[in-house]
């Protein structure tokens, strides 16, 4: 997956190239087959990190333009970007999250098994899909993989949000250098393939 920066000078730039709600127009004269998904790196004022969000090509009919649409997976976070673009929301996240769809198996202190699904990662936690959410402030182990190299990162942290079917981890003290290394390279290199399944 290919990681495209879109950097907008305001949050009105930002809302201006995605008029529609649900697709984002960028200038460029890259080439992106329609169908291909891609990792939408975006950034404005007002947005304490930049943003990554999953996304397809919807068009790319010509030479200066392309369309993308963000995957269904990624409206809230669309919708929350747009609020804080107009200026009716707030952004308080301290590290980049990168979008990582792996394996999580979590275990409270009790031994409560939560096998689940990774929807992003980053240095300071973890944002799964589970139909099984502990509580707000659990104590909690988390095992995420395998990854594309087949390892596998622990990290003990605390739950910080619960949802319908997902909820964060905030991790506890400082995670372990694998995953900053991993995390960085994907940075780096703007290819996310270092965190996909193996």
């Amino acid at each position: 997956m290919d990681l495209v920066p879109l950097r907008f000078a305001t949050g009105k730039d930002f809302l201006r190239a995605n008029k529609t709600t649900t697709r984002i127009l960028h200038r460029t004269r890259a080439s992106f087959p329609r169908g291909e998904e891609v990792v939408l790196d975006i950034a404005f004022p007002g947005l304490d990190v930049p943003i990554l969000v999953r996304a397809v090509v919807a068009a790319a009919g010509t030479s200066t333009a392309v369309i993308f649409r963000p995957l269904e997976c990624e409206k809230d976070t669309w919708r929350h970007l747009r609020r804080v673009a107009a200026g009716t929301g707030s952004m308080s996240r301290s590290h980049v999250r990168y979008p990582a769809e792996v394996a999580v198996d979590c275990r409270s202190r009790d031994g409560r098994r939560i096998r689940a699904r990774c929807r992003d990662l980053s240095v300071g936690g973890v944002s799964v899909d589970s139909s099984a959410c502990p509580d707000v402030g659990t104590r909690i182990r988390v095992a995420i993989g395998p990854l594309a190299d087949g390892s596998v990162f622990l990290a003990y942290g605390l739950v910080a949000w619960v949802g319908d079917s997902s909820f964060g981890v905030r991790f506890l003290g400082p995670t372990s250098a694998a995953l900053r290394v991993a995390l960085r390279r994907a940075s780096e290199t703007g290819r996310l393939g270092v965190l996909a399944a193996g």
